[in-house]
């Protein structure tokens, strides 16, 4: 019995990492980002940073009210945290807010040097972003790697959605 229960779950664990994958694979998202702090960091500190920095980045492109602009305006993330004990950062896949009217190029250069410079100043200049133009499915499969196999992957934080920033909800991490 307990093989059975093992494969079942093992096999439910897999179903949604690839569920989470094809939904990162389906958002249009055009970066791969890594976030990286440099120095010792909680958990509900970098998430706060995370926030903070999608605050400032979509109401420098969006305008002053970017917080009232629907979701869908805004920037789209997935952000997961790696090796929260030690070198704390998050890989993100990301879509800059307003993709389909920005001009390429801006999007390409100016975004993400928009995006590096909030960082920056967040970080107090000890952080660093690095980016790339997502070219391939690969980068979902990296950013969902570390995914708990014993956790429940919709109900246990294992990964942060630009959209439960927004609204100033608060994000609750777990005990």
């Amino acid at each position: 019995m307990s093989n059975f229960l093992n494969d079942n779950i093992s096999s439910s664990r897999r179903y949604s990492r690839q569920v989470l994958i094809d939904w990162i694979n389906e958002s249009e998202c055009t970066h791969a980002v890594t976030l990286v702090f440099n120095q010792q960091i909680s958990l509900k500190k970098a998430v706060k940073d995370l926030g903070g920095l999608f605050f400032r980045f979509d109401k420098e492109i969006l305008g002053k009210k970017a917080y009232k602009q629907a979701s869908r305006k805004r920037s789209l993330f997935f952000a997961f945290p790696e090796h929260i004990e030690s070198n704390l950062h998050f890989h993100l896949a990301l879509r800059l807010p307003g993709i389909a009217d920005l001009p390429k190029v801006w999007m390409k250069w100016d975004g993400i040097s928009k995006l590096e410079k909030h960082w920056k100043n967040i970080t107090k200049s000890r952080g660093n972003l690095v980016s790339q133009e997502i070219s391939s499915n690969d980068w979902a499969h990296y950013l969902t790697k570390e995914i708990k196999l014993n956790a429940n992957l919709f109900h246990d934080i294992d990964f942060f959605l630009s959209t439960d920033f927004h609204n100033n909800d608060t994000i609750r991490l777990p005990e």
